[in-house]
């Protein structure tokens, strides 16, 4: 048994410079004698790292709880910590949630109180902030979209970068809170925001290579100020120009919103309910995609409705044959416009996709409305040498780059060390190689780009992330600070910048 404890405990330990003193993988260093046995250093295994019996007895890491051979030599009280950070965190739970007794009933974490959970929490976001300082490089894009609950209002920041794995570009979140002084919101005051969130990572507006956002007049302030592109949002961009679209065909869709309107009356709605159970739709006319839903189902509700021919209380809201080929011919059109709204919100969307869906919308329909909002030169476009310049660039055409957009873009260029090339003539070259290997460096361009997938053409993320979040706000957003709620969702949405070894080493600091 002395032999094996000795095994067991040279696994965990390492002797420190001090004879007496050991060191355990978790960070705890104890004292035991020389020629005392292992009594010591075995009572902290079991207490701290339980798992150790399993492995011995069966060969391989115990399953229990959340233990792994990842974490299997964390302290069990960073364990405590990592689990309820992870669960209140990525759960999005209250934070009295630690204290629940029911909570506690249905699991086997250790008690903690919400004011040591917070502690860890705020140890644990300044050790994330400093990884995404180390992580963000020298280049990167910012996006911006704002949200309001009750009368807070709530900045968003995300910064993405150019990278070598997720889809060539990476994602994380900077900032989600409200802005140091909330009684002007003006375009300085959103610098002077920005500014101090990307100091908190090192960072400052020479890094920022373009700012992605909604195409408002206070964004296109906020490039201005900072003298950086701003990608106006292909979301935004495409909305307005269907909303415009949809504009032409008011009369027709206030007729059948009033129709439908008139189907929810008690009396009407019964007797349709008599015939089917599909349900009038009205539409909310700040979201177009309501507008196809209200005539679709229309459309499926049409066979009902001839029945209230008849009936006085609707036979003057009935919509004509000509009307209903006219709604079946707009219902065909925005399926199509409706298919790109759902291309643009997809996250391996990029500036030349968006390019090329908007291409085939004018071309499909080239119409005022849609030239006014989709054309590369539109007066929207805030910056567009610098977008059409990185369409290029993503659609491999760099050679026909204007002169305009290559100044645009020089944020993007990196410079290649010709002398790393592994093609240069070298003193052994017989003469021909020396010939092929000039004309190969005459091809190569000293001047690359970054690959600018990581420009992000909408500001979805930020849309994805107010919408999957924003529950978070329903219940107990109102017993939170501003502080508590930006970290609780900044730990969230960066996950993937801490883990258990992490929590253990705050831990072992504290």
């Amino acid at each position: 048994m002395p032999r094996e404890n000795e095994q067991i405990v040279r696994k965990y330990f390492n002797q420190t410079d001090s004879e007496h003193v050991w060191k355990c993988k978790c960070g705890k260093k104890l004292t035991q004698k020389k020629g005392t046995g292992w009594t010591n250093l075995m009572n902290h295994i079991k207490n701290q790292h339980p798992e150790y019996s399993t492995t011995q007895a069966t060969g391989q890491p115990s399953s229990s709880s959340f233990l792994s051979p990842r974490n299997s030599l964390v302290s069990r009280s960073a364990l405590n910590v990592y689990g309820w950070i992870e669960w209140v965190c990525v759960g999005l739970k209250p934070f009295s949630f630690t204290e629940d007794p029911l909570t506690h009933k249905y699991t086997n974490l250790g008690s903690m109180t919400n004011v040591t959970l917070k502690k860890y929490m705020e140890k644990l976001t300044q050790e994330v902030e400093k990884k995404i300082s180390d992580e963000l490089p020298s280049k990167f894009l910012l996006v911006i979209d704002g949200w309001t609950k009750g009368s807070t209002h709530f900045i968003g920041l995300f910064a993405s970068y150019s990278c070598n794995y997720q889809n060539d570009y990476c994602t994380v979140l900077l900032a989600f809170s409200p802005m140091v002084s909330e009684t002007s919101f003006t375009a300085s005051d959103y610098v002077e925001f920005i500014e101090y969130v990307l100091s908190v990572y090192n960072k400052n507006l020479e890094n920022v290579v373009a700012i992605t956002g909604d195409n408002t007049e206070v964004n296109k302030s906020i490039a201005n100020l900072c003298r950086i592109p701003l990608i106006g949002c292909a979301f935004h961009k495409f909305n307005l120009a269907v909303s415009a679209y949809l504009d032409k065909q008011e009369v027709l869709l206030n007729k059948i919103n009033t129709l439908m309107g008139k189907l929810k009356s008690l009396k009407l709605a019964g007797k349709l309910q008599e015939k089917t159970p599909l349900q009038p739709i009205q539409r909310n006319k700040t979201r177009w995609s309501s507008t196809y839903d209200m005539i679709e189902r229309y459309i499926q509700l049409k066979p009902f409705l001839d029945s209230f021919q008849g009936d006085p209380k609707l036979v003057n809201y009935l919509l004509t044959q000509l009307d209903h080929n006219d709604l079946q011919t707009l219902k065909d059109n925005l399926g199509k416009l409706r298919s790109v709204t759902v291309a643009l919100q997809r996250t391996e969307i990029d500036l030349g996709d968006a390019r090329i869906l908007f291409d085939e919308i004018l071309a499909l329909y080239p119409y005022e409305e849609f030239k006014k909002y989709l054309l590369p030169l539109a007066a929207i476009v805030h910056s567009p040498n610098f977008e059409s310049g990185a369409v290029k660039i993503l659609q491999h055409a760099e050679a026909e780059l204007t002169a305009d957009e290559v100044a645009a873009l020089h944020q993007l260029k990196v410079v290649t060390d010709m002398s790393q090339q592994s093609d240069l003539p070298v003193e052994d070259d017989d003469f021909a190689t020396i010939c092929l290997k000039k004309q190969k460096k005459n091809k190569i361009s000293p001047q690359q780009y970054l690959n600018c997938r990581f420009l992000l053409p909408t500001s979805n993320i930020l849309e994805r992330f107010f919408s999957s979040e924003g529950y978070a706000f329903n219940d107990f957003w109102q017993y939170l600070t501003p502080m508590n709620l930006e970290m609780q969702l900044f730990l969230k949405v960066n996950r993937a910048f801490w883990d258990e070894d992490l929590v253990s080493e705050i831990c072992n600091r504290s």
